[in-house]
């Protein structure tokens, strides 16, 4: 918390900043050189050895600290202004509590503290899948009877740190009565699922392999995976949130009720807000396996030239049991698919002919139904 404070105050010339477009530097003898555009189509070096992700920002440590593994990080922040994430706020908490202050114009901070002390390590995001499999969450949650409360900056992608926090306290502001209710589109008669939302900053967290469950989630069976697949999982594998935005299977979270195609006040259609919140963060050279239903896949649309729709013939039950395969049959394969006659091969070692291509980007794959 207290690194995270420091890196606001302004160190004069011994000042070294990154962020979107920033690159001024220490340069005096002994300081490491730290040059990086966060945000861009490709991860950037940062120093000696060092990646910066865009959206993700770089870990750094004293030289002193290093051996015990304190690490002070530096992420980049969220803004003050709706439409972006540049710009730094003091973050509200539940219940009237200051958050921590973000950093100013978006940008990573390294104070002068420890006189010229600090060394990169390797970024904090320390993967750059040449596939990423999107996946929409589960209505259906399993909450945990024990755990600690979510920590909202141990999060994938900190950069959506602010606005899920708006998210949430919109959600919060909603309530837990009728009309909240059919806001959500929660039935009657399933009020716990409300009080959950109120229980944001203290219910036990999950992780999100863990939280989501239904036919989808239950074809990718992550249970049934050897360790070495549940790690390319963690890898190859977004879910994306009415709440959180976007989520790794190992992130943390509260258990929630909000659906992407909701609507909450002083942010309106959550598609339409998280469009705008992802457009700067999410970012590969790779391909993307797009598994995601319509609400979900309106929220952020890849590249299209690397984009892949998947589509099963059939009932909707079947659609998403057959996503959910293709997902795990993707986190299965050890060499990640390159291109899209690679994407097609996995899904013919399921199906056979059966899988179809179509489309000139983004790309339409028809898997059967049964």
């Amino acid at each position: 918390m207290a690194a995270a404070a420091r890196t606001r105050r302004d160190h004069g010339a011994g000042r070294a900043v990154l962020g979107t477009g920033v690159d001024d530097a220490a340069t005096g003898p002994g300081r490491a050189v730290l040059r990086a555009v966060i945000r861009g189509d490709h991860d950037r070096v940062v120093g000696a050895g060092t990646t910066a992700v865009p959206g993700r920002g770089v870990r750094l440590a004293r030289v002193d600290d290093h051996r015990r593994g304190r690490a002070h990080r530096a992420d980049d922040r969220a803004g003050d202004r709706p439409g972006g994430l540049a710009g730094g706020v003091p973050r509200r908490r539940r219940g009237g509590r200051a958050g921590r202050p973000g950093l100013a114009a978006g940008a990573l901070g390294v104070p002068e503290a420890a006189e010229s002390r600090l060394i990169p390590q390797a970024a904090w995001f320390p993967y750059a899948e040449s596939v990423l499999i999107l996946l929409p969450p589960s209505e259906s949650k399993t909450p945990s009877r024990r755990g600690r409360p979510m920590d909202w900056d141990s999060l994938s992608f900190p950069a959506l740190t602010w606005a899920r926090q708006q998210v949430a306290d919109a959600l919060i502001e909603l309530g837990d009565s009728p009309a909240a209710g059919r806001a959500l589109g929660v039935p009657e008669g399933k009020t716990e699922e409300l009080t959950r939302n109120l229980q944001l900053e203290t219910a036990p967290s999950v992780r999100a392999a863990d939280l989501y469950s239904g036919v989808l989630f239950d074809a990718l069976d992550l249970a049934g995976m050897e360790s070495a697949d549940r790690r390319r999982a963690q890898q190859r594998v977004l879910v994306f949130s009415g709440l959180y935005g976007v989520l790794r299977l190992n992130d943390r979270v509260a258990p929630y009720r909000l659906s992407m195609g909701a609507a909450l006040p002083g942010l309106g259609r959550l598609a339409s807000f998280w469009s705008e919140q992802l457009a700067g963060v999410l970012s590969s050279g790779g391909w993307f396996v797009d598994c995601r239903s319509a609400a979900y896949a309106s929220a952020w649309r890849p590249p299209a030239e690397r984009w892949v729709q998947v589509s099963v013939r059939g009932a909707s039950h079947n659609a998403k049991h057959n996503r959910g395969r293709l997902a795990g049959l993707l986190c299965r394969t050890a060499n990640a698919p390159r291109s899209l006659d690679q994407i097609v091969a996995v899904a013919r070692e399921q199906w056979g002919h059966g899988v179809e291509v179509s489309g000139e980007g983004p790309y339409r794959l028809e898997v059967p139904g049964a």
